[in-house]
């Protein structure tokens, strides 16, 4: 059609010029009307050729400097707010205030655009979050409250906001009252909506039904009839479809008899009751118009809008109480619990409702860092905002903490992701890129940005939305799974390592909120009025981190080594025993709290020390025991301060290097400590009571003779002193002689009197004096 109007007028234009040569010369009287028809003619030619000329231009340009239809562009969204409504709605006016606080602080910022560029604005968009954990699908609302928020929403402040009701679960009762008062409604496939008076104990009073028809009829969103349906389990609700003007909802049969008489009905359905619906039922069959969203992500998508923007709390209209903790180490069972303990006491005190880590790590243990993470997302984030403040890095493990905190903010040179002490094998991939999965369901993300952090493997790409223009970051598997029309765009996780980014790329990719400078343009960015309070483990925890270090490790082994070489030299004193109970105990608790020593390592070390005992004193032989008892000691000194048996990584491989450092460490210096124990101490004042000096040389040469020739004769007779207890066996001093002695049965302390009263060559038998 286009193509044949230039024709058709050239054709004209070419019969209005061969009816004119082909006439006689024309008569002066006929002259001027044939110039003017010639003039309009030529004239009519040129506009056809610039017609022609431009329609060309126009078939041949290029589609994409085609404008798109007006229907097909995705609508301008202004500032976006999400709020989110904890279901039952009581006497608590937070949401209210909320709303309030937003819609004032739009009013302000459009006066202050000025009228003219106000009107030019888009609107601003408020969502309102339904969440159902305090009961079984938000039943419990009372209806004074639900009306007093609905009237809010249908109220002339809210005129110029395009609101929405977001429904990611079932609701129940009179929360149902406040979706109806929003513009639109956004539902979660599987999420139902509806039997409002499931709350109210007998029949539905003429107010209530009043006010669900009222506010029905104010904002449209919903039919009355379909409003009353959801709301009183006795109405009778019928679905018609009117020829020639679709589908009607009529209450009672009343209306529907009054309808017929008037209209001729194609189909006629009653509605069920009670009337609750799903998001798919509602959008299959027509009720009403809804955005199907099964989370936040999908719903940004719809809305055109960034993820970021639908995360609950904004941080300029709200007063911050904030607590900082430091994060700036290898990330460990203790430093996961000791984290986990910290955060848990400030929730709970009932004022703190941000806290902040300042993380700086290099990763560690995955299964700790994992732990922390499960633990950051499921924290409350309508009662404390968590947030990571990134200073110098957090790579490896540590992403899953950052990732698991409300929002994260860096510094200029700081990063995201890259190596780290932890280095996920092939087979720890697919649960780690699960857990990732779960903290970002959790977080209503994506998953697949995030998940490429730890996988070196793992393609993503940025895929923009057609329809509505929203931006986000896929892979392949989670693309599969969205459903859809995805136009691909730039690679931004190559597949080939792992990802690292920068503080300016996060910002960009939007896994950061913020790039800040320092700590005071942090507190400005998040509204924060003076220095957060740093919450810290108290000196006890901090000694027994210190204790399970690897610079104070190897000190316990040496004082519990030091403390057994005491009691075996001096059996009965009890000093060293006592030392070395104490050194062993503080040793296995530190890396017990530390998270690296359980029951086990405990028990092959009492296990390894009983067969080293028992290989001395009862079954010296081949040393089996011996060697065998000194090996379970050692290995369970070594597996006691580390996480794993056989290190699979650069951190575990690290921990085995610290372990064996200790203990060797510990072993060499107990050589040094036991040759200067037996040269100094015997003579020393204070110890000399302690370790028993051995024999001078010349005592040796004649206790030697007196045991070759079996001569203890001149002992027949005389007093001494028991040097320890005979059990009837032990040592005797007499006079200068230090001999071997046998009681007559009897115990004898030691320090006790003893008499010689039989000699029996080498055998001397004492008894109490």
């Amino acid at each position: 059609m286009a193509t044949g109007l230039p024709h058709l007028m050239l054709a004209t234009c070419e019969m209005d010029l061969r009816r004119y040569h082909c006439r006689p010369a024309l008569s002066g009287r006929g002259l001027i009307p044939r110039i003017c028809s010639w003039l309009l003619t030529f004239s009519a030619l040129i506009v056809t050729l610039g017609t022609m000329q431009s329609w060309v231009v126009a078939e041949d340009a290029p589609p994409a400097t085609a404008k798109k239809p007006a229907e097909d562009r995705p609508p301008a969204r202004g500032p976006t707010k999400l709020i989110r409504v904890p279901l039952p709605l009581t006497g608590d006016s937070r949401v209210a205030t909320s709303i309030r606080r937003f819609v004032e602080k739009q009013a302000a910022e459009r006066l202050a655009a000025g009228k003219q560029n106000a009107a030019l604005t888009p609107r601003p968009t408020l969502v309102l979050e339904f969440t159902t954990e305090l009961s079984e699908a938000g039943t419990g609302s009372t209806f004074g409250q639900a009306y007093d928020l609905a009237t809010l929403l249908t109220g002339p402040e809210l005129a110029d906001i395009e609101t929405y009701a977001y429904i990611p679960k079932t609701i129940k009762g009179h929360a149902v009252l406040v979706a109806l008062a929003c513009k639109n409604i956004a539902i979660a496939p599987d999420a139902e909506i509806g039997d409002a008076g499931i709350d109210e104990k007998g029949p539905i009073s003429v107010a209530i039904r009043k006010a669900y028809d009222e506010v029905a009829s104010r904002r449209r969103t919903v039919a009355s009839a379909l409003a009353i349906n959801m709301l009183d389990r006795n109405a009778e609700v019928y679905q018609v479809a009117v020829l020639g003007q679709g589908t009607q909802f009529v209450v009672g049969a009343s209306e529907l008899a009054t309808l017929k008489k008037t209209e001729t009905l194609t189909d006629e359905t009653r509605l069920p009751q009670p009337g609750l619906y799903s998001g798919q039922s509602i959008s299959e069959k027509g009720y009403f118009t809804v955005c199907l969203a099964k989370d936040r992500a999908a719903l940004a998508r719809e809305l055109g809008v960034d993820a970021d923007k639908l995360r609950p709390d904004s941080f300029a209209d709200r007063q911050w109480v904030a607590r900082q903790i430091v994060v700036d180490q290898t990330i460990t069972a203790a430093v996961a619990d000791e984290t986990s303990r910290m955060i848990d006491e400030q929730v709970h005190s009932g004022d703190v409702n941000m806290i902040i880590l300042r993380l700086n790590s290099a990763g560690g243990s995955l299964a700790d860092s994992a732990k922390l993470a499960t633990y950051l997302a499921s924290l409350d984030s309508n009662k404390v905002v968590t947030v990571a403040y990134i200073e110098e890095k957090a790579s490896a493990d540590a992403v899953l903490i950052a990732l698991a905190c409300d929002q994260i903010a860096m510094g200029p040179l700081a990063i995201l992701g890259g190596p780290g002490l932890y280095e996920p094998s092939k087979d720890e991939l697919p649960p780690l890129v699960g857990v990732v999965q779960e903290l970002m369901k959790a977080k209503n993300r994506s998953w697949s940005l995030p998940a490429a952090l730890l996988d070196r493997q793992l393609k993503v790409n940025r895929y923009s939305s057609p329809r509505t223009g929203a931006v986000d970051y896929f892979c392949r598997e989670e693309l599969s799974k969205l459903g859809g029309v995805w136009t691909e765009g730039e690679v931004i996780a190559s597949g080939n390592d792992r990802l690292k980014l920068t503080a300016e790329q996060a910002e960009k990719v939007e896994l950061s909120v913020a790039t800040v400078k320092d700590f005071e343009e942090f507190k400005q960015r998040f509204g924060l009025t003076s220095n957060p309070q740093t919450v810290a483990v108290n000196w006890a925890q901090s000694l027994l981190r210190e204790l399970a270090s690897p610079a104070l490790t190897w000190l316990l082994i040496l004082i519990g080594f030091v403390g057994l070489y005491i009691e075996l030299q001096a059996p009965g004193t009890g000093v060293g025993g006592f030392i070395s109970l104490v050194a062993f105990m503080l040793y296995f608790w530190a890396n017990h709290l530390n998270g690296t020593a359980g029951w086990l390592t405990v028990l092959m070390f009492l296990a390894g020390l009983g067969c080293i005992l028992l290989e001395i004193f009862v079954l010296p032989g081949f040393a089996v025991f011996g060697l065998g008892g000194g090996m379970m000691v050692i290995a369970s000194l070594v597996l006691a301060s580390q996480t794993v048996v056989l290190p699979q990584n650069e951190y575990q491989v690290l921990q085995l290097r610290n372990s064996l450092l200790s203990v060797c460490g510990a072993g060499a210096a107990f050589l040094l400590t036991a040759i200067v124990l037996r040269q100094y101490l015997p003579r020393a004042p204070m110890f000399n009571k302690i370790v028993l000096a051995g024999p001078s040389a010349a005592e040796r040469e004649v206790l030697h003779a007196r045991e070759s020739l079996v001569d203890f004769g001149h002992l027949l007779g005389k007093t001494g002193e028991a040097l320890t207890s005979l059990a009837p066996s032990g040592k005797a001093r007499f006079g200068d002689n230090r001999v071997d002695v046998l009681s007559d049965g009897e115990f004898i302390d030691r320090g006790t009197p003893v008499e010689v009263f039989e000699v029996r060559g080498n055998k001397i038998l004492v008894r109490r004096v």
